[in-house]
């Protein structure tokens, strides 16, 4: 009966609630997902992209993308990285673009991401002039760069001098600012550090622009000299083994006994030096300085002091054909990098022609004004080399944004499967590098085979290792063709004797390492 009772009142409870139960609750989307809508409409990107403009800051451009959040929707907008915001200026010939992944914080806790691309308006000019405008913009970019050459760098180096100097020598009526209205960063020298200026001016005329980065350096400062009589015995004895270790040039030091032995036959009368386990040399390469040194321990019998003492050796300068060809040191040394990758695969070494390196001078510039393998004329990136070369093969790598280094770059390069694909393939013999303000590109092409190689000293005999490092090869071709490149161990082969370099020849070219 209780059992009955109770499935009577549950129906009349449901017979209550009426119309209740089946009415539908009332949805309202997050506000984050609603902003996110709408800035996936592409009528709403092309609207805005009539709103951008160069050098639109990050900070612009969120307060124009706010303007479009539908009113009453409560929300803010940020970029969680500096690299979220892209922006490519607009030319004469181009127009440009603004690459943006904004996250959308919505007051209701919503969280969206949203990642779009706007238009800038293409710079209405006539094309004549744009022409000439650029012209003027690249010799004045040479004058400010062979200015700030020839800069005496010091530690009254001011930024305002700097840009004193660089409009000075600008004389065909080019502007030159400091780029973004950041002047440079001057860092003083010390007597045991190298100080620095390094900055960016923005050179314009007209329609165009180029922005030119530059690092000056400012040497150290000599020690202030010491008043001999001031000094106890031991001060002296430091001194002495500093003065014995510093002057051991790298060519002398042989191994870390060299420095041990000076060091001790430096010491005054009734003094004994003791030489802690992390006191060691370790020589320099092309990548990073060399070095010798650690903890020492010196004692006169009653008086014992520890200290730290060491010495730096430069890296390892290859030199290069900068009166042949077209080539800086960020240049060379992508050269060398590609063809290390280029022999962990067994593949021939690539060559830099006079050709190539003209092209990719010109590619460098156009990269800064439109970043494509497109050229700012329109044309594809082959059309640079002059129709007079004779070449079947053309591939184009081009990169920008965060690398500042060859070395990383080249990693970006060698993580990206079609760019690697370029690097290492087999039909390609020469190589053209350029990079200029944050753009770096590689132009490859193929070739006749190697009828003669010979090095930069006129020998293919070399005292060391380090000897043959700092010289480089002159190849050439079958149909006249000269070209250039590294001889860097770590790219050839070991024979006995000395190294192999890798080419297309019929002979084995073979450069012999002979230890006086």
């Amino acid at each position: 009966m209780k059992r009955l009772l109770s499935i009577l009142l549950m129906i009349c409870m449901l017979a209550a609630a009426g119309p209740q139960t089946t009415s539908a609750a009332t949805y309202t989307k997050p506000s984050a997902m609603v902003v996110q809508k709408v800035f996936l409409d592409q009528k709403t990107l092309d609207d805005m992209g009539t709103h951008t403009y160069n050098d639109m800051t990050k900070e612009e451009f969120l307060a124009l993308a706010m303007k479009y959040v539908p009113e009453g929707t409560a929300v803010r907008m940020k970029f969680f990285y500096d690299h979220d915001y892209y922006i490519s200026n607009a030319s004469a010939f181009n127009e440009g673009k603004i690459s943006a992944k904004i996250l959308i914080l919505g007051d209701d806790g919503s969280m969206e991401n949203i990642t779009f691309t706007v238009k800038i308006p293409q710079i209405k000019t006539d094309k004549n002039n744009a022409e000439a405008d650029k012209k003027k913009v690249t010799a004045a970019k040479k004058q400010v760069e062979k200015a700030m050459a020839a800069y005496a760098y010091d530690n009254s180096t001011t930024s305002s001098d700097l840009l004193k100097a660089a409009k000075a020598a600008v004389t065909n009526g080019a502007q030159v600012e400091w780029y973004q209205g950041k002047p440079a960063v001057v860092v003083a020298a010390t007597d045991f550090k190298e100080g620095s200026a390094v900055g960016s001016f923005e050179i314009s005329y007209g329609s165009q622009r180029y922005i030119y980065k530059f690092h000056g350096t400012i040497s150290k400062l000599e020690a202030e000299p010491v008043d001999e009589s001031t000094l106890s015995g031991m001060d002296k004895a430091e001194k002495a083994v500093r003065k014995a270790l510093d002057s051991i040039s790298f060519d002398k030091m042989k191994s870390v006994e060299t420095a041990k032995e000076a060091m001790r036959a430096a010491l005054p009368a009734g003094y004994t030096i003791e030489f802690g386990k992390n006191f060691a040399f370790q020589k320099p390469t092309i990548e990073q300085k060399g070095q010798c040194g650690g903890t020492v321990t010196i004692s006169d019998g009653t008086e014992t002091r520890t200290c730290e003492i060491g010495t730096w050796y430069d890296k390892i300068v290859q030199n290069r054909p900068s009166k042949k060809i077209s080539v800086n040191s960020y240049e060379w040394e992508i050269l060398r990098l590609v063809n290390i990758e280029r022999a962990k695969q067994g593949l021939n070494s690539l060559s830099m022609t006079k050709m190539l390196q003209n092209v990719a001078d010109v590619r460098e510039e156009e990269l800064l004004e439109y970043y494509s393998h497109t050229r700012p004329n329109g044309q594809a990136c082959d059309t640079a080399i002059p129709s007079s070369a004779k070449v079947r093969v053309v591939r184009e790598n081009i990169c920008r944004g965060t690398q500042q280094t060859p070395k990383s770059c080249m990693s970006s390069w060698m993580n990206s499967t079609g760019h690697r694909k370029n690097i290492l393939s087999s039909d390609t013999q020469y190589i053209g590098v350029g990079v200029s303000n944050g753009r770096w590109m590689q132009m490859f092409t193929d070739g006749a085979r190697i009828k003669s190689v010979k090095s930069s000293t006129g020998s293919k005999v070399f005292s060391s290792v380090d000897e043959m490092n700092r010289a480089y090869a002159i190849l050439t071709a079958t149909d006249g063709t000269v070209s250039y490149m590294p001889l860097d161990p770590d790219s050839m082969i070991k024979v006995k004797g000395g190294y192999q370099l890798r080419v297309n020849t019929q002979k084995k070219v073979i450069f012999k390492i002979k230890s006086k």
